[in-house]
């Protein structure tokens, strides 16, 4: 299994809107000012201070008008803190095993509960590695009200679509080592049954033509990638809209 794409992309540049802050303990990056909405933003192997990740999350605060909090969910073992050179080298089963689930759910999950006090709705948008932890919110019912994961890895295939409480959407390239076209067709069955015997709304937008990482960090500079960018962001504003009435 090739982990090329979890390193690879282009850093936007700009300055975000935002301001660091803290949640239930945590780091967390907060832009937007709604006092019903919140949406929790899970970030992929880069973290919370990435830039991409922050102009997203400008970007969904001002289209979806949520107050949007992306969370540290990594600490030093982020990415972001790795030269060009570390990046050509990373030692992936090592940044695993600083970062296993039953140490980092417990703090994903303060996050949203302390955010469940404060707003009426509470979405929750992750991706690649942030997916797994997006899902296990989704399989605890009244905590969250949708979820958007982006080229997701790490997951538990069918496990953690089968426990999925709420509203789903996957944001997926056609190609992509993590979540390849085997576990979409799982994802598929999946929703097709929920949504006949439980009515929840879920969906999968495929993307051909693109691979693993494109939605954070493709290459807005590259006018077909840009497209495909704001596409999928389209999709999940598009999507967490459909929960606000």
């Amino acid at each position: 299994m090739s982990h090329q794409h979890c390193v690879t992309g282009k850093i936007h540049t700009g300055n975000p809107v935002g301001k660091d802050t803290e949640v239930a303990g945590r780091p967390a990056y907060v832009t937007g000012d709604n006092k019903k909405t919140a949406l929790l933003y899970i970030p992929d192997v880069f973290g919370h201070l990435y830039n991409n990740h922050r102009f997203l999350a400008d970007t969904y605060a001002k289209e979806l008008g949520a107050t949007v909090y992306v969370g540290d969910f990594l600490d030093k073992t982020a990415f972001y803190f790795l030269t060009p050179e570390q990046l050509k080298n990373v030692d992936f089963p090592a940044f695993q095993a600083a970062n296993p689930k039953d140490t980092r759910f417990p703090q994903i999950l303060a996050v949203a509960e302390e955010l469940k006090k404060t707003y009426e709705k509470v979405f929750v948008i992750a991706y690649c590695w942030g997916a797994w932890g997006a899902m296990m919110l989704a399989a605890k019912p009244g905590l969250v009200d949708a979820v958007s994961i982006n080229h997701p890895s790490v997951l538990e295939i069918p496990g953690d679509l089968e426990r999925c409480t709420v509203p789903c959407l996957i944001v997926a390239p056609y190609t992509d080592f993590a979540f390849p076209q085997k576990d979409r067709l799982i994802a598929e069955k999946i929703f097709d049954e929920k949504a006949q015997k439980d009515q929840i709304f879920s969906k999968i937008a495929l993307y051909p033509g693109f691979t693993h990482g494109f939605t954070a960090r493709g290459d807005t500079g590259d006018p077909f990638t840009n497209e495909a960018i704001e596409d999928a962001k389209n999709e999940s504003v598009m999507f967490f809209r459909r929960f606000l009435k």
